[in-house]
This record gives C-alpha cells, structure tokens and sequence, in this order.
C-alpha cells in the first residue's frame, strides 16, 4: 500500500472516469442492440430519406446557348 500512496491521485480518478464513461457507452450499446432486436417491425425502424431519381440537382450555373 505504500506504493500506492506515492500514485498521483489524479490518475486513479481519471481511470476511474475513464471506465465509467466506457461502462455508459457499453450500457446504451446493449439497450439499442435489444431495443433494435426485439420485436420491432420494420415500419418502427427509423426512417431513412429517399431521394427522387428524376430530380436533378446541381450547384453549377445553367446556361442556355441561345
């Protein structure tokens, strides 16, 4: 324990927050894998936005020959 009094004491609360932080992670990882896994259909998964094929877009200028 002596060798343990001399540790900067900030490290052993940086460690510490470290791995609280890591666990909160991990924790919310876990509840969106169940929540995504368990009995949800497709139509409750987020959405993703579908994009026109036909709509054209561009940032360059138009020009007409003309």
């Amino acid at each position: 324990e002596s060798d343990r009094e001399t540790e900067d004491p900030a490290i052993d609360s940086l460690s510490a927050a470290i791995k609280y932080q890591q666990e909160q992670i991990d924790l919310e990882s876990m509840k969106y894998a169940a929540a995504s896994s368990s009995s949800f259909s497709e139509e409750q998964e987020p959405k993703r936005k579908k994009y026109k094929k036909d709509a054209y877009f561009s940032d360059e200028e138009e020009f007409e020959d003309g």
